[in-house]
């Protein structure tokens, strides 16, 4: 299998590309094969760039930005809040069912912890009492 072309190389192709020249002519050029001018051309038409971008691996996100942004709101406004409460308040809003699962994969991924958070909200709390007290 050949390598896979430097960046300067398709740079030089998407240059070549716009002057109107054949494939044989580009290809002898880059010193690459027609079929990589062929499939450069198709990426420009299809991705605006050379190259194709990259397949994620692992498995598909579930949890939209929306989505996200939305749990991670209410966990801001009740963060001792279950999973599953959240879950369920999740596919009231949005009408979509999510599994405890799913949220737990999320919150983790964000890395949303609900010890430091709560403490957190609680250190936050009695700074605010021992300020309206001191006062």
């Amino acid at each position: 299998m050949a390598p896979n072309l430097a960046l300067h190389d398709h740079l030089q192709l998407v240059q070549l590309n716009q002057f109107k020249l054949t494939r044989k002519q580009i290809a002898a050029q880059v010193k690459c094969s027609k079929q990589t001018v062929t499939n450069t051309r198709s990426n420009l038409r299809k991705y605006a760039s050379a190259r194709a971008p990259r397949n994620k691996p692992g498995r598909p996100r579930c949890i939209t930005p929306e989505v996200g942004e939305a749990i991670l709101e209410r966990l801001r406004e009740k963060p001792d809040q279950y999973q599953d409460e959240i879950a369920a308040y999740i596919e009231e809003v949005f009408e979509v069912p999510f599994s405890v699962y799913q949220i737990s994969r999320f919150l983790k991924e964000v890395r949303w912890n609900k010890k430091v958070v709560c403490s957190s909200t609680l250190v936050a709390h009695l700074l605010l009492i021992v300020g309206v007290i001191g006062a």
